[in-house]
Protein backbone atom coordinates (compact mmCIF):
# COMPACT_ATOMS: atom_id res chain seq x y z
CA UNK A 1 0.00 0.00 0.00
CA UNK A 2 3.19 2.34 0.84
CA UNK A 3 4.30 2.09 -2.65
CA UNK A 4 1.46 2.51 -4.31
CA UNK A 5 0.73 5.73 -2.14
CA UNK A 6 4.37 6.67 -2.79
CA UNK A 7 3.53 6.13 -6.88
CA UNK A 8 0.17 8.27 -6.50
CA UNK A 9 2.26 11.36 -4.78
CA UNK A 10 5.13 11.00 -7.20
CA UNK A 11 2.81 11.02 -10.43
CA UNK A 12 0.65 14.23 -8.83
CA UNK A 13 4.42 15.95 -8.44
CA UNK A 14 5.30 14.99 -12.16
CA UNK A 15 2.20 16.54 -13.03
CA UNK A 16 2.29 20.22 -10.96
CA UNK A 17 5.88 20.47 -12.70
CA UNK A 18 4.00 19.91 -15.99
CA UNK A 19 1.66 22.37 -15.04
CA UNK A 20 3.99 24.59 -13.87
CA UNK A 21 6.25 24.62 -17.49
CA UNK A 22 3.33 25.53 -18.84
CA UNK A 23 1.74 28.56 -16.93
CA UNK A 24 5.10 29.48 -14.50
CA UNK A 25 2.11 29.72 -12.10
CA UNK A 26 -0.69 27.38 -10.42
CA UNK A 27 -2.87 28.04 -7.64
CA UNK A 28 -3.77 25.72 -4.85
CA UNK A 29 -7.19 25.11 -5.87
CA UNK A 30 -6.43 24.82 -9.40
CA UNK A 31 -4.27 21.56 -8.24
CA UNK A 32 -7.30 20.27 -6.03
CA UNK A 33 -9.35 20.58 -8.87
CA UNK A 34 -7.57 19.21 -11.95
CA UNK A 35 -5.80 16.33 -9.76
CA UNK A 36 -8.61 15.32 -7.68
CA UNK A 37 -7.25 15.90 -4.43
CA UNK A 38 -7.78 18.01 -1.13
CA UNK A 39 -5.86 21.12 -0.36
CA UNK A 40 -3.95 19.56 2.32
CA UNK A 41 -2.62 17.27 -0.13
CA UNK A 42 -2.13 19.89 -2.89
CA UNK A 43 0.42 21.89 -0.46
CA UNK A 44 1.95 18.75 0.89
CA UNK A 45 2.88 18.12 -2.92
CA UNK A 46 3.97 21.94 -3.10
CA UNK A 47 6.10 21.78 -0.01
CA UNK A 48 7.89 18.50 -0.82
CA UNK A 49 8.31 20.01 -4.50
CA UNK A 50 10.06 23.21 -3.38
CA UNK A 51 12.19 21.41 -0.98
CA UNK A 52 13.32 18.94 -4.10
CA UNK A 53 13.83 22.97 -5.37
CA UNK A 54 11.80 22.62 -8.22
CA UNK A 55 9.64 25.19 -7.31
CA UNK A 56 8.95 28.02 -5.27
CA UNK A 57 5.69 28.11 -3.17
CA UNK A 58 3.91 31.61 -3.18
CA UNK A 59 0.34 32.30 -0.95
CA UNK A 60 -2.16 30.72 -2.67
CA UNK A 61 0.26 28.31 -5.00
CA UNK A 62 3.42 28.11 -6.56
CA UNK A 63 5.58 29.68 -9.32
CA UNK A 64 8.36 28.09 -11.25
CA UNK A 65 11.96 29.13 -9.99
CA UNK A 66 12.68 31.69 -12.82
CA UNK A 67 9.52 33.51 -11.94
CA UNK A 68 10.19 33.87 -8.64
CA UNK A 69 12.93 36.10 -9.11
CA UNK A 70 10.51 39.11 -9.39
CA UNK A 71 8.47 37.69 -6.49
CA UNK A 72 8.29 37.91 -3.10
CA UNK A 73 11.48 35.97 -1.61
CA UNK A 74 14.18 37.30 0.99
CA UNK A 75 15.93 39.76 -0.83
CA UNK A 76 12.72 40.93 -2.54
CA UNK A 77 10.50 41.16 0.46
CA UNK A 78 13.31 43.19 2.49
CA UNK A 79 11.81 46.23 0.35
CA UNK A 80 8.35 45.75 1.46
CA UNK A 81 7.21 47.80 4.08
CA UNK A 82 10.36 48.65 4.68
CA UNK A 83 9.62 52.07 7.09
CA UNK A 84 7.34 49.79 9.19
CA UNK A 85 10.03 47.12 9.63
CA UNK A 86 12.45 49.98 10.56
CA UNK A 87 10.21 51.24 12.94
CA UNK A 88 9.50 47.73 14.78
CA UNK A 89 13.46 47.29 14.72
CA UNK A 90 14.16 50.63 16.50
CA UNK A 91 11.71 49.75 19.08
CA UNK A 92 13.13 45.98 19.16
CA UNK A 93 17.19 47.12 20.27
CA UNK A 94 16.45 48.49 23.26
CA UNK A 95 15.41 45.00 24.57
CA UNK A 96 19.18 43.74 23.48
CA UNK A 97 22.03 44.00 26.16
CA UNK A 98 26.03 43.40 25.73
CA UNK A 99 26.92 39.62 26.23
CA UNK A 100 22.59 38.45 25.52
CA UNK A 101 21.97 35.28 23.63
CA UNK A 102 19.97 35.12 21.23
CA UNK A 103 17.42 33.21 18.67
CA UNK A 104 16.45 34.94 15.73
CA UNK A 105 13.68 33.83 13.58
CA UNK A 106 14.20 34.17 9.83
CA UNK A 107 12.44 36.86 8.34
CA UNK A 108 13.06 39.96 6.75
CA UNK A 109 11.79 41.81 10.08
CA UNK A 110 14.23 40.37 12.22
CA UNK A 111 17.01 40.77 9.40
CA UNK A 112 16.16 44.73 9.83
CA UNK A 113 16.66 44.18 13.85
CA UNK A 114 20.06 42.48 13.43
CA UNK A 115 21.54 45.14 11.17
CA UNK A 116 20.87 47.54 14.17
CA UNK A 117 22.08 45.96 16.79
CA UNK A 118 25.77 46.62 15.53
CA UNK A 119 26.58 48.34 18.70
CA UNK A 120 26.17 45.73 20.88
CA UNK A 121 29.17 43.56 21.79
CA UNK A 122 29.22 39.95 22.74
CA UNK A 123 26.41 38.70 21.57
CA UNK A 124 25.79 34.64 20.65
CA UNK A 125 23.19 34.69 17.62
CA UNK A 126 21.28 31.29 17.28
CA UNK A 127 19.28 31.04 13.43
CA UNK A 128 18.48 28.51 11.15
CA UNK A 129 18.68 32.00 8.44
CA UNK A 130 21.74 31.74 6.79
CA UNK A 131 21.12 35.67 5.34
CA UNK A 132 20.78 36.34 9.32
CA UNK A 133 24.04 34.57 10.30
CA UNK A 134 25.85 36.07 7.61
CA UNK A 135 24.68 39.96 8.56
CA UNK A 136 25.84 38.53 12.57
CA UNK A 137 29.07 37.96 11.06
CA UNK A 138 29.78 40.78 9.15
CA UNK A 139 28.28 43.64 11.15
CA UNK A 140 28.17 42.79 15.09
CA UNK A 141 31.70 43.05 17.18
CA UNK A 142 33.15 39.60 18.40
CA UNK A 143 29.23 37.63 18.20
CA UNK A 144 29.28 34.15 18.86
CA UNK A 145 27.16 32.79 15.86
CA UNK A 146 25.73 29.25 15.92
CA UNK A 147 23.38 28.30 12.90
CA UNK A 148 21.26 25.46 13.21
CA UNK A 149 22.18 22.34 10.78
CA UNK A 150 19.21 20.05 9.37
CA UNK A 151 17.62 20.13 5.97
CA UNK A 152 17.98 22.60 3.99
CA UNK A 153 15.90 24.94 2.02
CA UNK A 154 17.43 26.67 -1.09
CA UNK A 155 15.05 29.22 -2.40
CA UNK A 156 14.63 30.58 1.69
CA UNK A 157 18.30 30.06 2.39
CA UNK A 158 17.19 28.22 5.36
CA UNK A 159 17.84 25.18 7.78
CA UNK A 160 14.76 23.41 9.11
CA UNK A 161 13.62 19.65 10.41
CA UNK A 162 14.51 17.46 13.43
CA UNK A 163 17.99 18.02 13.28
CA UNK A 164 17.28 22.10 13.61
CA UNK A 165 14.88 21.63 16.77
CA UNK A 166 16.53 19.25 18.39
CA UNK A 167 19.81 21.93 18.68
CA UNK A 168 17.34 24.12 20.09
CA UNK A 169 15.94 21.98 22.44
CA UNK A 170 19.60 22.02 23.65
CA UNK A 171 19.75 25.47 24.76
CA UNK A 172 18.58 28.17 26.32
CA UNK A 173 18.87 31.62 25.53
CA UNK A 174 18.16 35.20 26.93
CA UNK A 175 15.64 36.10 24.10
CA UNK A 176 13.74 35.20 21.08
CA UNK A 177 12.85 37.19 18.38
CA UNK A 178 10.03 36.03 15.74
CA UNK A 179 8.64 37.38 12.37
CA UNK A 180 5.79 34.99 11.90
CA UNK A 181 4.12 35.09 8.21
CA UNK A 182 0.56 36.34 9.16
CA UNK A 183 -1.21 36.90 12.64
CA UNK A 184 -4.97 35.44 13.01
CA UNK A 185 -7.49 36.58 15.42
CA UNK A 186 -8.00 33.77 17.83
CA UNK A 187 -5.85 31.38 15.81
CA UNK A 188 -1.93 33.07 16.81
CA UNK A 189 1.01 33.51 14.99
CA UNK A 190 0.82 31.94 11.65
CA UNK A 191 3.35 30.18 9.15
CA UNK A 192 3.44 28.83 5.65
CA UNK A 193 5.34 26.14 5.55
CA UNK A 194 4.97 22.76 8.37
CA UNK A 195 9.05 22.12 7.72
CA UNK A 196 9.12 26.21 9.54
CA UNK A 197 6.28 25.53 12.41
CA UNK A 198 8.17 23.25 14.76
CA UNK A 199 12.03 25.13 14.35
CA UNK A 200 10.12 28.75 15.05
CA UNK A 201 7.72 27.06 17.75
CA UNK A 202 11.19 25.74 19.78
CA UNK A 203 12.61 29.05 19.46
CA UNK A 204 9.74 30.51 21.53
CA UNK A 205 9.56 27.76 23.88
CA UNK A 206 14.00 27.85 24.95
CA UNK A 207 13.93 31.53 25.53
CA UNK A 208 13.31 33.83 29.20
CA UNK A 209 12.26 36.36 26.90
CA UNK A 210 9.65 36.29 23.80
CA UNK A 211 9.31 39.17 21.55
CA UNK A 212 7.05 39.05 18.29
CA UNK A 213 8.10 41.67 15.50
CA UNK A 214 5.19 42.25 13.41
CA UNK A 215 4.01 44.92 11.35
CA UNK A 216 0.38 45.26 10.91
CA UNK A 217 -0.35 44.37 8.21
CA UNK A 218 0.42 40.86 8.72
CA UNK A 219 -2.79 41.05 11.54
CA UNK A 220 -5.64 39.24 10.14
CA UNK A 221 -3.36 37.57 7.34
CA UNK A 222 -3.67 34.07 7.18
CA UNK A 223 -1.36 31.36 6.59
CA UNK A 224 -0.99 27.40 6.64
CA UNK A 225 0.20 26.58 10.40
CA UNK A 226 0.00 28.04 14.12
CA UNK A 227 3.45 27.73 15.44
CA UNK A 228 2.76 30.30 18.66
CA UNK A 229 0.20 32.27 20.19
CA UNK A 230 0.13 35.67 21.73
CA UNK A 231 0.06 34.11 25.11
CA UNK A 232 3.90 32.17 24.60
CA UNK A 233 5.14 36.32 24.37
CA UNK A 234 6.16 38.82 26.76
CA UNK A 235 5.87 41.42 24.32
CA UNK A 236 4.64 42.30 20.45
CA UNK A 237 6.05 45.14 18.70
CA UNK A 238 4.43 46.96 15.80
CA UNK A 239 4.68 49.98 14.26
CA UNK A 240 1.46 51.51 14.38
CA UNK A 241 -1.94 50.85 16.48
CA UNK A 242 -3.20 47.17 15.96
CA UNK A 243 -6.47 47.94 16.55
CA UNK A 244 -9.01 47.09 19.30
CA UNK A 245 -10.22 43.38 18.00
CA UNK A 246 -5.98 42.79 18.10
CA UNK A 247 -5.82 44.59 21.65
CA UNK A 248 -8.13 43.02 23.57
CA UNK A 249 -6.55 39.35 22.56
CA UNK A 250 -3.11 40.70 24.13
CA UNK A 251 -4.65 42.18 27.39
CA UNK A 252 -6.61 38.81 27.45
CA UNK A 253 -3.22 36.48 27.01
CA UNK A 254 -1.17 39.02 29.20
CA UNK A 255 0.89 40.17 26.13
CA UNK A 256 2.51 43.83 26.24
CA UNK A 257 1.96 45.38 22.87
CA UNK A 258 4.10 47.97 22.17
CA UNK A 259 4.29 50.58 18.61
CA UNK A 260 5.19 54.32 18.02
CA UNK A 261 2.23 55.97 19.96
CA UNK A 262 3.42 53.67 23.20
CA UNK A 263 7.15 54.23 23.07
Amino acid sequence: MAAGVNKLAVERQRRICELLAERDSVTTSEICSLLGVSPVTARSDLSFLELEGKLVRVRGGATTLSRATTIALPKKRQSVNSDAKRTIARLACPRVHDGDSLFVDSGTTTYEFLRMLGNRRDLTIVTNDIRVADLADTTLAHASIILLGGNYRPSHQLTYGIFATMAIEMIRVDAAFMCPKGYMIGQGCMTEHETSAPVKSAGVKHANHRYLLMDTSKIDKGSFLTFATLADFDEVILEDDPGEEFMQEARAAGTRVTFPAKA
